[in-house]
């Protein structure tokens, strides 16, 4: 009796590891999921000085995330949005959540529009479209971006 029991355990595990991959592949490919990287060469500037934190990118360059850290555990992320259009640039607090410092993580779109950075909260959907983003001030170079953060801090984020 155990033996078939350890064979069937043998044999389904196989099968849910392999559901799985195939699952997060087709989620990648479809943009449903993002695979964000942290990148380790890339420098943040808060108010003309060097800031604690890191960023993430997105594998495919369409997204940035940046997370600033302070003492005592004080962590702010923004998700910052690149179209083909750089002029476009749309910067987004994160709200209570921050990027995790792992090396990769995924990432759910929630919405095929857009990619939304919702703090992993229930919100309130119509009036978060209703709602004017705050004017961030934003700047984008072929490597960098600048933008004004909640705080008030003119924040510069670079990499290479």
């Amino acid at each position: 009796m155990m033996r078939i029991a350890r064979n069937v355990i043998f044999t389904l595990i196989p099968v849910v590891v392999l559901f799985v991959a195939y699952r997060l592949i087709v989620l990648t490919q479809s943009d449903e999921l993002l695979w964000f990287v942290i990148d380790r060469s890339g420098g943040l500037v808060a108010d003309g000085r060097p800031a604690e934190g890191w960023l993430h990118r997105e594998w495919k360059g369409r997204y940035l995330i940046v997370t600033r850290s302070r003492h005592a555990g004080w962590r702010k992320s923004y998700l910052i949005t690149f179209p083909t259009d750089r002029n476009k640039t749309y910067v987004q607090s994160c709200g209570n959540w921050t990027a995790p410092h792992f090396p990769l993580f995924p990432f759910l779109v929630l919405s095929s529009d857009v990619v939304l950075c919702l703090g992993w909260q229930e919100v309130d959907l119509p009036a978060f479209f209703r709602s004017q983003p705050p004017d961030r001030h934003v700047v984008v170079g072929a490597h960098s971006v600048r933008f004004i953060a909640e705080d008030g801090n003119a924040v510069s984020a670079s990499w290479k």
